[in-house]
């Protein structure tokens, strides 16, 4: 159960794309892990509290019976214990951070990776708009 020490973040969405834990602890999503180490530091700095990371979420609302609504974010496939929870995302925080100054000191020296999704295609590169005159194709 949540208690009135602990934050779960919310993002609001049109597409509602469930997140998996791969793509999180990837360092492909980063948004809501984010999310949820800023509202815990901002609600420490001006409460003087320590909230506990409790959870993740999306809501979509893409208008769609099977789309719209909650869907809980999990570091973890299967059921866990709040705790539980609450320690998994602790752990994904602080891998979140490292893949953020690796990304920082990678963009400070220029070098920028391809995506590292498996189906960067389908994924990334379908909605590009600079897909026309992008050659990865020649690169892959």
């Amino acid at each position: 159960k949540e208690t009135e020490q602990s934050v779960v973040v919310v993002d609001y969405k049109l597409g509602g794309k469930k997140i998996t834990p791969k793509e999180l602890y990837r360092g492909i999503q980063l948004q809501l892990p984010v999310y949820l180490w800023a509202i815990q530091t901002l609600l420490k700095q001006y409460s003087g509290k320590d909230y506990e990371p409790a959870g993740m979420e999306i809501y979509s609302l893409k208008y769609s019976k099977n789309d719209f609504g909650k869907k809980s974010v999990n570091s973890k496939r299967g059921k866990q214990s709040m705790q539980e929870k609450i320690a998994l995302n602790k752990e994904l925080i602080l891998q979140v951070s490292s893949f953020i100054k690796e990304y920082v000191a990678a963009i400070a020296t220029g070098s920028f990776h391809l995506s590292q999704h498996e189906d960067r295609e389908q994924l990334v590169c379908k909605y590009c708009d600079l897909k026309k005159a992008c050659r990865v194709q020649e690169i892959i």
